[in-house]
């Protein structure tokens, strides 16, 4: 188990040049100007990641089975998991005019992120004639999944507009191999193998606007023409 956890210095807004940010808030250049370095003017930032599992490794030593010595049977299996939570005032000013949340408090907090990651692989050793073959089969299994739900929290002047941006990510891949050496002389081995696979990555993304307040989603307008919407996998 790790947790690191930290409230961040803050970052410092540096103005360069008029930009059409300026038409919607007029007031930004000053707020600009009286940013200082490593100070949160508006809200607390945060990183918050939590990391916690297990995994363990079995073996079972079988012996002599036939022609087959020193057959063994081995499990590896691991399972973990991530949280995660941040904020971030993203222009640096005290006017909060983009502000990114993950932490799961208020309306507007989002929800923390969370990943989880599973594998299990299973091994079959041994030797045979004589020792001179030696091989090694198995089977391998990985799943991981992963949610997040990150509030956007834009206030431009008179473009105001909060935003969850919800994403999923489900992947999984497994494998069938099997290797073996066969001493042909004191001085010549040979090696074969053979893998076969598959894997599938999933990932879900979806942009929904939200009421400030109550942190509902508000009715999404049907596509116009021209626009298009794409799930994938």
């Amino acid at each position: 188990w790790s947790r690191s956890r930290s409230p961040g210095r803050g970052g410092q807004c540096k103005y360069i040049q008029p930009t059409g940010l300026q038409g919607l808030v007029p007031d930004w250049p000053e707020e600009c100007r009286r940013s200082r370095p490593y100070r949160v003017e508006a809200n607390r930032q945060l990183v918050d990641n939590e990391s916690y599992g297990v995994w363990g490794t079995a073996q079972w030593d079988v012996g002599s089975v036939g022609p087959i010595d020193e057959l063994s049977f081995k499990s590896i299996t691991s399972w973990r998991e991530q949280n995660s939570r941040f904020r971030s005032d993203s222009d640096g000013t005290a006017s909060r005019l983009i502000e990114l949340a993950q932490t799961g408090n208020g309306p507007v907090g989002g929800y923390p992120g969370s990943a989880r990651q599973i594998s299990q692989e299973i091994q079959v050793n041994g030797q045979a004639l004589d020792e001179r073959l030696v091989f090694v089969g198995g089977y391998f299994y990985f799943t991981e999944t992963a949610d997040s739900g990150q509030i956007v929290d834009i206030n431009l002047g008179s473009f105001k507009r909060v935003t969850r941006n919800l994403l999923d990510v489900n992947n999984w891949n497994w494998a069938f191999y099997g290797q073996g050496t066969f001493a042909a002389t004191e001085w010549l081995s040979l090696t074969g193998g053979i893998r076969y696979s598959e894997e599938k990555k999933g990932l879900s993304a979806l942009n929904l606007p939200i009421n400030a307040e109550t942190g509902e989603a508000l009715p999404v307008p049907p596509l116009t023409d021209g626009a298009s919407d794409a799930i994938f996998s």
